[in-house]
């Protein structure tokens, strides 16, 4: 997919993860590591997405809080 967004110059990149990747979690060590990945993904994403018309868009939930985090680069 991301060949075709950089042929065409623009795009969107959603990822969708949880607090957890931030926080932590007692006993959801693995979890934890795999949300906090995708984050970091997210992160280097939005790097690579400056020098084009890309968006990044980062969601975030837990069960009290919904966050969205939108970076428009370009």
């Amino acid at each position: 997919v991301l060949p075709h967004m950089v042929q065409r110059g623009m795009g969107t990149v959603t990822t969708v993860s949880s607090v957890v990747g931030i926080a932590g979690a007692p006993l959801a060590t693995g979890y934890a590591a795999s949300k906090h990945a995708l984050q970091v993904r997210g992160t280097t994403t939005l790097v690579f997405a400056r020098r084009l018309s890309f968006t990044v868009l980062l969601l975030l939930f837990s069960r009290l809080l919904c966050r969205a985090f939108l970076i428009r680069c370009g």
